[in-house]
């Protein structure tokens, strides 16, 4: 687990040890936060964009072998795991890194794996709107000790470890502190959560034209935001 000051910061990290660059290729999802397209893009990158499924939002392909594809980077979003077993194993095949940006799904479990734990390297946001937050952080977890090193020399300038150039991306140490304590009580954190969310969704009950979200078998939602579906004309539903 290495620490920097934003999860934006994290993705840079993270397309970095990736080897993301000039000419190469990102394959990712068009429905998430701007910053998933904007740190590839940061790196040069040509992005591929698939298509995503209108039950969890999630990625579902296009998947093409390309030999100037570097990575796939995925979103788990509102709090909800994407496909990240079928996901990792398509990465694995066609020798891609595999990022996750898990910003919005701390503690969301998929196939019996934490969410930001299947990729290759998993991307956490400490922002201060976060389940779990320092007023402004972010994490890079992997469990490749290649990857883990040029992520550390990224975020430090590169100085003394490396012979690739980095940038000032460091958490501050009072950031660090506040975070510790929000991680030890992260779970209870998550928990109230997921209690109240589930407690609007059972409130509002059964509204012709409104679909609450899909839990897709084997995995939790862990509620960043309710996304709730309009599946009627919008004016419609407002009337």
């Amino acid at each position: 687990a290495i620490a920097c000051n934003s999860a934006t910061s994290a993705l840079l990290a993270a397309c970095e040890a990736a080897d993301v660059g000039m000419d190469t290729k990102v394959l990712t999802t068009p429905m998430t936060m701007s910053a998933t397209s904007a740190a590839p893009m940061f790196m040069g990158a040509d992005l591929q964009y698939g298509d995503v499924e209108d039950e969890t939002f999630s990625f579902t392909g296009p998947f093409h072998r390309d030999r100037d594809t570097r990575a796939h980077v995925v979103a788990n979003l509102f709090g909800h795991p994407a496909y990240l077993t079928e996901g990792r194993s398509i990465c694995d095949r066609f020798d891609w890194v595999m990022i996750e940006d898990n910003a919005q799904s701390p503690f969301a479990m998929c196939d019996g794996k934490y969410a930001g734990t299947i990729g290759h390297i998993g991307c956490w946001s400490l922002n201060i709107h976060k389940p779990i937050q320092c007023g402004e952080g972010g994490i890079c977890t992997t469990n490749d000790d290649e990857l883990a090193a040029r992520m550390r020399a990224f975020i430090n300038h590169g100085e003394h470890v490396s012979d690739r150039i980095g940038l000032n991306l460091r958490m501050p140490e009072v950031c660090a502190a506040i975070a510790l304590v929000q991680l030890r009580r992260g779970k209870e954190i998550i928990g109230g959560r997921v209690a109240q969310a589930e407690a609007i969704i059972a409130a509002i009950g059964d509204i012709p034209g409104l679909r609450p979200p899909v839990v897709r078998d084997g995995c939790t939602h862990v509620y960043y935001t309710i996304p709730f579906l309009v599946e009627k004309n919008r004016a419609e539903f407002c009337d």
